[in-house]
């Protein structure tokens, strides 16, 4: 990313943060018409309706670099993490784990694993 400064940096992470929770909606809308179908849809549904708001608030949060360097952006980076991607992992777990418990837990195991190392990557920790 060498050469994009912080306000589009910035940009860039709003747009991604309200377009997974676009995806997060459409993922609650698509479990909500086949509830009958997916195994825990009540459990993928609330967890989703938990995470959606997350995302959407960072966001706005994250409008101007000189706001969010005022505010401890790590805890507000952490606390964004757990309230959008746990919930959001979870949910799609379980409805991996309808179709095969492999899948389900595989997902689960995978997104930790990138999550580790993403965070060593960034941390300069290998």
């Amino acid at each position: 990313m060498a050469g994009i400064n912080t306000t589009q940096k910035a940009e860039e992470f709003r747009k991604t943060m309200r377009a997974y929770a676009g995806f997060q909606m459409a993922t609650a809308l698509l479990v909500v018409s086949k509830v009958a179908d997916v195994h825990g849809a009540c459990i993928v549904v609330s967890l989703i309706a938990v995470n959606i708001p997350s995302p959407v608030t960072f966001s706005g949060i994250n409008s101007s670099p000189k706001k969010i360097g005022k505010l401890n952006p790590l805890h507000i980076s952490n606390l964004c993490f757990i309230m959008s991607f746990i919930p959001s992992i979870a949910a799609l777990s379980i409805l991996f784990a309808s179709v095969s418990i492999f899948a389900g837990v595989a997902f689960a195991v995978a997104s930790l694993f990138w999550t580790i190392t993403s965070n060593a990557i960034k941390s300069g920790n290998p």
